[in-house]
């Protein structure tokens, strides 16, 4: 299986984002590729408006040339991998400007039908508050690309096991990574 992560920043060190996300590739990979994007560093363009996505030429947006790289590995990917602590209750403003960029790519505008055939996890992480708004600031943009929502199947034949995920009261997701009993440490920090 190839996938693609996504992370809101750079941070490894002591980062349970990091570590849930490196435990879940690590588990589905299999010897497919790993693609790698650390925001805002590998999208650092913030849109415009300038509409040239929406106008059918998304090459003559300016941010194009550091977008181009994440809709490579998008389309050679199973598994899109959305990491995201919480910031102010939401996604991080690096992450809500990648998915500005990618709204062109909505159903109703640039429908790319491969995204159906994806399945999406969002990995957000918080100090308190706040995972159920800052995941479905992300979760909105993959149902209006077409991504298979979590807990939702792929219209794609075939079924690949691993993680198990569900969803909870509201728009929130729990999900436990096999051989993994509780916390987000995947070291034995807790």
């Amino acid at each position: 299986m190839n996938i693609t992560v996504i992370y809101a920043n750079k941070r490894k060190e002591n980062s349970c984002t990091y570590g849930i996300a490196q435990e879940l590739t690590g588990q589905l990979l299999d010897g497919g590729r790993l693609h790698e994007f650390y925001l805002p560093w590998d999208m650092p363009h913030v849109c415009t408006g300038c509409y040239a996505c929406i106008n059918g030429h998304p090459e003559r947006c300016g941010g194009y040339p550091h977008l181009k790289p994440i809709l490579d590995a998008f389309a050679d990917s199973e598994l899109l991998v959305f990491c995201s602590p919480v910031y102010a209750f939401h996604t991080p403003g690096q992450m809500k400007t990648l998915l500005d960029h990618l709204a062109y790519r909505w159903l109703l505008h640039q429908w790319d039908g491969g995204m159906m055939r994806k399945q999406a996890v969002i990995i957000c992480t918080a100090g308190g508050g706040g995972l159920k708004s800052a995941a479905k600031d992300i979760r909105d943009s993959m149902e209006f690309w077409g991504v298979a929502a979590p807990g939702r199947s792929p219209p794609a034949s075939g079924a690949t096991t691993g993680p198990s995920f569900r969803r909870t009261s509201g728009s929130g997701l729990t999900g436990r990574l096999p051989g993994r009993s509780s916390g987000c440490a995947p070291t034995g920090r807790t």
